[in-house]
């Protein structure tokens, strides 16, 4: 059998370049112990594809047979070849009804052959040879599955593992790219310890090598492929910020243009955007460039529309869904990431800046009008901040499931009724916000303050000697002697009452009034009148009148009251009826 034959000489997975062997066979099972799945096998720990999924090509799947032997993809894979006497790679012959033969290089090691029609196992010679260039197609599976894993971690597992899955149909294909080639050995050697730096995760060795290598072969043909690369190193390193550096640096090339092959080329495009899509959501206080790249790493996402050759209109489309997704949630982040910077450094202004704008472009999102409105208190703004509180609850109030909906509800209706006074209009605001992202400028709530304040001066035009009477009862109540004494002697303006009682009952000398003001339901006498001159008659208990008195003294307790002298002209509205005539005492 020929894996007993690839034993028998030495073949193991990890010898050489991360496995030095490739396997091609159906329901057959690897030297690595890894079973197949849809007639191909994995070797270096790949992993494969379930065909019930509807991702059944994933990275990492080994080529078809038709294509394991030709030009080298966009995606810089190098096929084996066999090396003539100066070191020139060169290619080996196609396979042929399952059959397949290396050419004898000429310093006269040969391949091993294995024609048994289940299996074909190829090696390179161990004497000196360049076992890499046999390799280097598994080692680049492992890079790639490596980076799918890191898709996975990041969300967008799907989408790229359609992208960047090798059809498996039968379609016409349309012609490949020129070939590409290495310079020399030395160049491969260097490239390939890139690679195999990637497949170890050792980012920080391969951004050496890959230094290297682009100081020595700039002009390389696989000098994009190798940029390439270098996203992949930062994702390993957590280099955020100068992974997105590289892709803008790509982006500003036209990433179609440096990736042409029709199959593989869209897969690295995809990578390379996504990677910066992810990489912005990482930084913890990305800078305005950075986001920009990041911003314009999604859009340019959203506007892919070159499908992969290979791949079906289906799977393209869940593809396409699935990055959409990715791209507009980064969207999202980066349009809140100036908001959170301005809270952070407890800039107001700058907060409420960040937050307007991001709302302009996110009208729905209520944690937004929530973080606005919180930017507003900061500033002193209550209106502008009860507007957005009021728009949050209305649209959301659960703020896209991060609070309890009851309880940020009861909070901006309490919020409302402690402004305003009551709970009239709330449902009105409600409305109003919900209409609008951003308040008006001259947008206000009527406060309780101006509700009564407004209330006041209709009574006082309405009422004067009402609204005259509550000032000075105030004063007195608040200020108490002190404020007595500034009025005492004193003339007081025109005032009105109502006659509670009289003393004497009959040609009486003292008046007691209560004040029909609005806080006096209960009719308590507080003013005193001492008239100068005993009335002709009896008041009418319970008349109204108007009068003019001095200050003469006043008691806070226990009963408030206030004493005045007046003349019997200075008081409107006076009725006295005649006193009635004694009864006449008969003589004994």
């Amino acid at each position: 059998m020929c894996l007993n034959h690839a034993k028998q000489h030495g073949l193991r997975r990890g010898q050489g370049v991360s496995g030095v062997f490739q396997i091609e066979a159906v329901g057959l099972e690897t030297a690595a112990g890894l079973k197949t799945a849809a007639g191909l096998e994995t070797a270096a720990g790949l992993e494969t594809a379930d065909t019930g999924s509807d991702i059944a090509r994933v990275i990492g799947a080994n080529r078809p047979r038709d294509e394991r032997h030709g030009a080298p993809s966009g995606g810089g894979r190098i096929q084996p070849r066999a090396v003539d006497a100066g070191g020139s790679a060169t290619r080996g012959p196609g396979r042929e009804e399952g059959r397949y033969e290396e050419e004898v290089n000429e310093s006269g090691a040969a391949w091993l052959r294995c024609k048994s029609g289940s299996a074909i196992l190829r090696k390179y010679p161990q004497d000196g040879a360049p076992v890499g260039l046999l390799s280097f197609s598994i080692m680049q599976n492992s890079w790639e599955a490596n980076v799918r894993r890191f898709f996975r971690l990041a969300g967008g597992a799907a989408a790229i593992a359609i992208l960047t899955a090798v059809a498996l149909t039968g379609a016409p294909q349309a012609a490949a790219p020129p070939e590409k080639k290495m310079k020399d050995q030395a160049e491969f050697d260097i490239y390939d310890a890139a690679g195999k730096d990637l497949l170890a995760n050792n980012g920080t060795k391969a951004l050496d090598d890959l230094n290297t290598w682009k100081q020595k072969y700039p002009t390389s043909d696989f000098k994009n492929d190798g940029e390439y690369m270098y996203v992949q190193a930062y994702q390993l390193n957590k280099q955020f910020d100068k992974l997105l550096d590289k892709a803008k640096e790509l982006m500003g090339q036209n990433l179609d243009s440096l990736f042409p092959d029709p199959k593989s080329g869209p897969q690295l495009v995809v990578k390379i955007l996504y990677a910066a899509v992810i990489a912005i959501q990482q930084l913890p206080n990305p800078t305005p460039e950075q986001l920009a790249i990041g911003s314009q790493a999604a859009h340019q996402i959203l506007d892919y529309t070159r499908q992969p050759q290979g791949v079906s209109a289906s799977d393209w489309t869940t593809a396409r869904n699935a990055l959409n997704t990715a791209a507009n949630d980064a969207l999202y982040q980066i349009a809140l990431a100036p908001g959170r910077q301005a809270v952070a450094k407890k800039d107001c202004p700058g907060a409420e800046a960040a937050w307007s704008k991001a709302l302009g472009d996110y009208p729905q999102k209520t944690v937004i009008s929530w973080q606005l409105a919180s930017a507003y208190n900061c500033e002193q703004k209550p209106f502008l901040a009860l507007y957005e509180y009021a728009r949050a609850v209305a649209i959301d109030p659960s703020l896209g499931k991060s609070m309890d909906p009851a309880k940020s509800a009861t909070f901006v209706k309490n919020t409302y009724t402690k402004l305003h006074g009551t709970d009239e209009g709330y449902d009105a605001l409600l409305a109003q916000a919900k209409s609008a992202p951003l308040p008006p400028a001259d947008f206000k709530i009527v406060t309780d303050d101006e509700i009564k304040i407004a209330a006041a001066e209709k009574f006082a035009k309405d009422n004067p000697e009402l609204a005259i009477w509550k000032s000075i009862k105030d004063g007195l109540t608040t200020q108490g002697a002190p404020f007595f004494e500034s009025m005492k002697g004193a003339e007081l303006p025109l005032l009105l009452g109502i006659i509670a009682d009289a003393k004497p009952a009959c040609r009486s000398k003292t008046l007691t009034i209560y004040v029909p003001s609005p806080d006096n339901t209960a009719k308590t006498p507080e003013i005193t009148i001492k008239l100068e001159t005993a009335l002709t008659g009896k008041p009418e208990i319970g008349s109204t009148i108007k009068f003019v008195g001095v200050g003469d003294s006043f008691t806070p307790s226990p009963s408030f009251m206030l004493t005045l002298t007046a003349e019997k002209d200075k008081i409107q509205n006076l009725n006295v009826t005649p006193c009635a005539a004694a009864p006449v005492r008969k003589k004994k």
